[in-house]
């Protein structure tokens, strides 16, 4: 038996790209929709999703971009450091010459 999905809430990635003292710097935050809200809503905290929440069945999807000119997914970068602290970096250009920080500034200013 085939079941059917119906997508129920959905969440972005943004970036505020007015932070810092001189509001010239760029900080990730998720903005979030939900079937049936009325507004939407943007945090940096973790997206949390309670198993109790949600039916049997429930499926999570996530989509990253893809360059317009290549198609390629854009890549990010783990730094492993000896503390054990993790840095990540997302590709500034792709392989193509696409420039992702500049899509980004124009996509969320």
């Amino acid at each position: 038996m085939t079941i059917n999905h119906r997508e129920i809430m959905w969440a972005e990635l943004e970036l505020d790209v007015y932070c810092g003292k001189g509001c010239d710097e760029s900080e990730p935050r998720w903005h979030t929709f939900a079937e049936g809200d009325m507004d939407s809503d943007t945090s940096t905290d973790p997206i949390k999703l309670d198993a109790t929440y949600f039916p049997p069945g429930t499926k999570v999807s996530v989509s990253i971009p893809e360059c317009p000119d290549c198609q390629l997914p854009r890549m990010t970068f783990a730094s492993h450091k000896e503390d054990g602290s993790v840095t990540i970096s997302h590709e500034e250009k792709c392989d193509c010459g696409f420039d992702w920080v500049a899509w980004e500034q124009n996509e969320y200013s």
